[in-house]
């Protein structure tokens, strides 16, 4: 029975020796499940952002419910510990690394609009410098170019125009019209007409110039070309006559005596040229007569009927040497006398050409 009871007690003892020895191996694995469950968590927590991280009071206070080793205890701490150092290390970093990103961009995207917004007025403001400095140039080059134009025309026309040449004097010389001629107030072809002067018209030449006379002629001073004077006068062509009967003759001079009895020879003689050019032209009658009668033109007509105002000797002569074939009209076919003529009649004679003036009734045709 002893000896039984010897094996019991051994038995006894092995078994106790097993279960310590179980229950070191379980402490050892639980604390090291523990860690790695505390680990696990923590980090977890962490990634999913939350706002507080396990102390390491709570872990110990978990350990401790275990039954551990004091070393098993402190290396479970430890590791736990770090472990939440890192993960709030990991936290704040994140964070702040975070929001410093953010604050970069929305820093770079105001930097880059600013540094647009100026670059963009710095732009405007170079194209308007540009434009204005390009319309100052402009305009100053027009300027200039407009200034050497004009001084190289003004120099051009300096060199073209020749000097006003003067007049020379000489003794007065009988010279006559070989052709219409204007003669004008000065020796130039710019210079105004005073007058034009008929075929074989008799002037009198007191000055010259290399192209022109200064001359005489129907009681006015003017200038003539050179080349429309001869010192001879040239020979009288055969008159072109019309024919006419003892009547029409009674009848012109009844006419001229009406029309300009009290004026000079010049206006008898241009007024019955006006008569003559008429029958000649196609315009009109082909006769004195009817030219004389025609419906409001010559109302002196109506003295030839009556009896009225007899022709005087001179206004006779004068009719038969426009007959005769002295012309001065320059081939007018319509005379007015301004003084008694105005309005719109006045206005219709000087649209025609215009051909002489004598005693103040301007002729045309």
């Amino acid at each position: 029975m002893k000896f039984r009871k010897f094996e019991a007690v051994n038995k006894n003892e092995d078994a106790s020796d097993a279960v310590t020895l179980v229950r070191r191996a379980g402490s050892v694995l639980g604390a090291g499940a523990l860690a790695i469950l505390a680990v696990g968590v923590v980090g977890v927590y962490a990634f999913i952002g939350g706002s507080s991280i396990p102390k390491a009071d709570s872990v110990k206070g978990t350990a401790a419910v275990k039954t551990v080793s004091a070393a098993d205890t402190s290396s479970a701490e430890e590791t736990q510990t770090s472990v939440s150092q890192a993960a709030e290390t990991w936290k704040k970093a994140g964070i702040e690394e975070y929001d410093l990103v953010i604050e970069t961009v929305k820093a770079t995207e105001t930097a880059k609009s600013k540094t647009a917004a100026k670059s963009a007025k710095t732009a405007e403001k170079t194209a308007k410098t540009t434009e204005k400095a390009s319309a100052k140039t402009e305009a100053v080059t027009t300027a200039a170019a407009t200034a050497v134009t004009e001084q190289v025309t003004t120099e051009a026309e300096k060199q073209e125009a020749p000097a006003a040449e003067e007049v020379k004097p000489c003794a007065a010389v009988t010279m006559y019209t070989n052709d219409k001629v204007n003669m004008r107030k000065g020796p130039t072809l710019d210079d105004d007409i005073i007058t034009i002067l008929s075929e074989n018209t008799e002037i009198t030449v007191t000055g010259y110039t290399s192209d022109w006379y200064r001359i005489k002629a129907d009681g006015k001073t003017g200038y003539c070309m050179k080349r429309y004077a001869d010192e001879s006068k040239p020979e009288t062509p055969a008159a072109d006559v019309i024919s006419y009967t003892d009547d029409e003759f009674d009848m012109l001079c009844y006419v001229l005596q009406g029309e300009v009895g009290d004026c000079s020879e010049e206006s008898k003689i241009a007024v019955a040229n006006v008569i003559i050019n008429r029958v000649k032209s196609s315009a009109f009658p082909d006769s004195i007569s009817g030219v004389l009668t025609q419906a409001d033109q010559f109302t002196a007509i109506y003295n030839y009927y009556n009896g009225y105002n007899t022709p005087s000797e001179n206004t006779i002569e004068c009719a038969r040497r426009a007959l005769g074939g002295e012309d001065n009209s320059n081939g007018a076919i319509y005379y007015y006398a301004p003084q008694y003529c105005s309005g719109s009649t006045a206005a219709w004679f000087e649209t025609l050409t215009f051909c002489l003036e004598v005693d103040g009734q301007r002729y045309f045709k």
